[in-house]
């Protein structure tokens, strides 16, 4: 279970989260992480097709880990340029380990939880040498944030 995750977050504030992959799959595997951004009504991955979100990455980790072995890396991020209009705010920017991705996505107010909510979005992705390609994982992690305020 995820503890101390960033959740009321505000604009040009820096955030840190770990990311930790742990490899069982009997041999030292080649894996990416896409971290992407989505709101609301974005698709996250279908775990019944074991098909990725159509989201673009904005930011990638690539590492070997060791048959066994476990893998950790800090993620910093940050929201800029955050507007709020029409009962919907706009996000200009997201900042990840200090570089920046013009995002321009909107979140609408969600009235049951009271704020404009965000999400980051990890996906494990593993190579696979028998097709030579990478390959989803039907395995990923999220976390809302609610960005209603500003910094």
């Amino acid at each position: 279970m995820a503890q101390n995750l960033p959740y009321n977050v505000v604009t040009d504030h820096t955030y840190l989260v770990y990311l930790g992959v742990g490899n069982h799959l009997g041999a030292s595997t080649d894996y990416i992480c896409y971290i992407k951004l989505r709101n609301q009504t974005d698709p996250l991955p279908n775990t019944q097709t074991t098909t990725a979100s159509p989201l673009t990455p904005l930011y990638e980790y690539r590492t070997i880990i060791q048959d066994g072995k476990n893998w950790t890396a800090p993620i910093t991020f940050s929201l800029s340029g955050l507007s709020v209009s029409n009962n919907q705010t706009l996000l200009q920017s997201l900042t990840i380990n200090d570089k920046k991705f013009n995002v321009d996505k909107t979140a609408q107010f969600n009235q049951d939880n009271n704020g404009y909510y965000y999400q980051i979005l990890i996906e494990l992705w593993a190579y696979n040498p028998t097709v030579e390609v990478f390959q989803f994982q039907n395995r990923y992690v999220n976390f809302w944030l609610n960005a209603t305020a500003t910094g």
